[in-house]
């Protein structure tokens, strides 16, 4: 099952678009109980920090995350926006973007070289198949 998920990592998150960029730094599919599925290499957030995000994504009142800020890899992104699916901070020139499946969370970091729009598309993108899926 591992294999599955870092296959999705590899071939969709991390795969380079058609100008030849790749526009996700690092990549994790956690399960809701916040266990990974799979990651990249250097890309080492927690399940403690999973389930944090999941349960600010489950909140309807986003000012704990206004105040708090979203933690990922040790790393803390100010809170940008929320939606009914994905999350989306930065944290001076590098942001994350994360989203919600039936099954599963996808979280992903962009650096300053890359577009945050260009990641925010391919992980919203594997998360459309996924819910459709019904992962």
């Amino acid at each position: 099952m591992a294999h599955q998920w870092r296959q999705k990592i590899d071939t969709v998150l991390m795969r380079a678009d058609e100008g030849g960029i790749v526009n996700v730094e690092n990549a994790s599919i956690h399960g809701h109980d916040g266990r990974p599925r799979a990651k990249t290499d250097r890309f080492d957030i927690t399940e403690a920090e999973v389930r944090q995000i999941l349960q600010d994504m489950s909140s309807e009142d986003t000012s704990a995350l206004v105040e708090r800020g979203i933690t990922a890899n040790r790393v803390k992104y100010r809170f940008l926006r929320k939606t009914e699916t994905s999350l989306y901070g930065r944290s001076g020139k590098c942001g994350i973007c994360i989203d919600k499946t039936v099954k599963h969370v996808i979280v992903a970091t962009y650096n300053e070289k890359m577009q945050a729009g260009a990641c925010n598309n391919v992980v919203e993108t594997l998360g459309d198949d996924l819910r459709a899926s019904f992962y």
